[in-house]
């Protein structure tokens, strides 16, 4: 269940759905939602092993191309996105709209970065979007080609 508010993550746990928050919050923000879901799941008496994460991923060569490729349509995205809904305005530099929100750089760089999301937050299951605003196809399919190809061989399917 789709859950952008802490009213819709503890219904999701009263409920015993798998959680699906917001593909923007940080992982200080995703620990709390998470607080907040288990604590519904366990007060009803509920129990769930899918706990899936949605993250935007770009996987390219080096750190530095990544970066060179999304930065300028990721924070001019963002900015519009405050225009448009000011509560969800993020900063305003690449470091700080992608830390802990986006999953953006080399191929270990990736795989890092999907090992603390299962660390700290217990994801064993995650929804990539690849296709970022801005990016030309041939940079998409590429990026996807190195996900499967680099990243997904570190991991298992859930059980």
């Amino acid at each position: 269940m789709a859950a952008f508010g802490n009213v819709g993550v503890r219904q999701a746990g009263r409920l015993g759905l798998p959680l699906f928050t917001s593909p923007l919050e940080s992982i200080p923000q995703l620990r709390e939602r998470d607080r907040l879901y288990r604590e519904a799941l366990q007060e009803s008496g509920r129990s769930q092993t899918l706990f899936p994460l949605i993250r935007s991923v770009y996987v390219a060569e080096t750190a530095e191309r990544a970066r060179a490729d999304t930065e300028a349509a990721l924070l001019a995205q963002y900015r519009r996105y405050g225009q448009w809904r000011p509560q969800v305005a993020l900063e305003d530099t690449f470091e700080a709209l992608t830390s802990d929100r986006f999953i953006i750089g080399d191929p270990q760089q990736c795989v890092a970065q999907l090992q603390r999301y299962a660390a700290e937050l217990g994801i064993n299951y995650v929804v990539c979007r690849m296709n970022l605003a801005g990016l030309a196809h041939p940079k998409v399919l590429n990026s996807i080609r190195s996900f499967a190809r680099e990243v997904m061989p570190h991991f298992s399917p859930p059980a």
